[in-house]
């Protein structure tokens, strides 16, 4: 840790807590698809730097042996699985809370699969992008959040709003909006007439 940050390194052997496709096979002559927990290893560094109002963030990872997720419905449900890859994966970031009550971060994604991507996972090189704003009012009891993320690979958009209100210590009243929209070749396209749209009321009956 330093003055205006911290920078961290990071070594792991784990599980990915995203399921990923092992195989496709008949039962009874109808195709399952077999979802397994991918087993890799990491290395990266991590940091972060702030001035006066800013936030500049940035990640850069190795990760052994791991899963490559499909860019093309194709091969989504290849019989022989997904295939495994050693990839380098890197974010970079940046966060303004100059506005009162308002918070806006931009960050920029990056994944290199190693030896070349086989046909259905991209050209080897994924960029994604992704926007957030988030507002806090009335003393912080009423929050508004606006995500929008661009996929990479032509994938498509995903975007989000949301607001909730604490109306009181026990009641919270909430509204949130999901859209989706992607290319027909898109793994995202069979969401395309999927959107949310959410009324939420709750109710604690803890006391405060």
């Amino acid at each position: 840790q330093y003055d205006s940050g911290d920078i961290q390194i990071i070594a792991g052997d784990f599980n990915d807590n995203a399921l990923a496709l092992e195989r496709v096979s008949a039962v009874d002559g109808q195709p399952v698809a077999e979802l397994f927990q991918n087993r890799m290893r990491a290395l990266g560094i991590a940091a972060n730097h702030v001035t006066g109002s800013w936030l500049v963030f940035g990640e850069l990872g190795w990760h052994a042996n791991r899963v490559a997720r499909p860019t093309e419905r194709s091969v989504a449900f290849s019989a022989d699985g997904w295939v495994k890859k050693d990839q380098l994966l890197g974010v970079l970031g940046i966060e303004y809370s100059g506005f009162r009550d308002l918070l806006l971060t931009a960050e920029l994604d990056g994944q290199r699969i190693r030896d070349n991507a086989p046909f259905g996972y991209g050209d080897g090189t994924l960029v994604s992008l992704g926007l957030r704003a988030r507002w806090t009012g009335l003393n912080e009891r009423l929050q508004v959040l606006a995500v929008v993320n661009e996929l990479a690979e032509d994938q498509g958009r995903v975007a989000r709003a949301s607001v909730d209100y604490d109306w009181s210590d026990s009641v919270n009243l909430g509204l949130m909006w999901v859209g989706y929209s992607a290319p027909d070749n898109s793994l995202v396209n069979p969401f395309q007439h999927n959107d949310v749209l959410q009324v939420q009321l709750s109710y604690s009956f803890q006391s405060p």
